[in-house]
Order: structure tokens, then sequence, then C-alpha cells
């Protein structure tokens, strides 16, 4: 399901209320390619977890910036996914 409008733009709620919405329509995975610098999302991913959900998100793109690690991956739980290159080796973009 979409949460964020089509230029990627969105708001934390929209990706809360995703998550909420996900699993109780019985998603088994939920996997989101964005993150950010805030936690708002706690609440929903242990929602999520607690209902056998699993939980996968990107590491973030900011691997130029020195990798900080973004939310929902940082969030206890989630899975977190980086970007590699079609070599194999991490996109330098990608948080590693």
């Amino acid at each position: 399901m979409r949460v964020l409008n089509e230029d990627g733009n969105g708001y934390n709620s929209d990706v809360v209320n995703g998550i909420i919405k996900a699993t109780d329509l019985g998603a088994d995975v939920i996997n989101m390619s964005l993150g950010g610098v805030s936690n708002d999302f706690e609440s929903a991913v242990n929602y999520a977890r607690n209902l056998g959900v699993s939980v996968v998100a990107s590491n973030g793109n900011a691997g130029e910036w020195g990798s900080p690690l973004s939310y929902l991956a940082n969030a206890a739980g989630v899975i977190g996914v980086g970007a590699p290159k079609s070599d194999d080796t991490r996109a330098s973009y990608s948080r590693n």
C-alpha cells in the first residue's frame, strides 16, 4: 500500500497509519524503502511485530555523510537492508 505521495513525500503519521492498516489487513511482511531521523514509528512497528509481522526497512542512503542508521531500520526488531551494486558491493550512498 502506498503511504507517500507521487514525489515520495508524506507525513510520519501516514507511515504509522500504513503500518497499522497493513497489519490489520493481515500482512506477513511490511517492507518500507523509506527512512528518516524520527522514531515516531516505534509504537506502530511494535504493534506489527507483536502480531507476528516481519518489518523490513531501508538502512538509509547517507553513506557519504557517515552512514547514520535511519529509522525505521533503527527501530528494535526491524530488519535493515542496504543497497548493493551489480557487483554485490555496497553502493556508495548506502549504509553498510
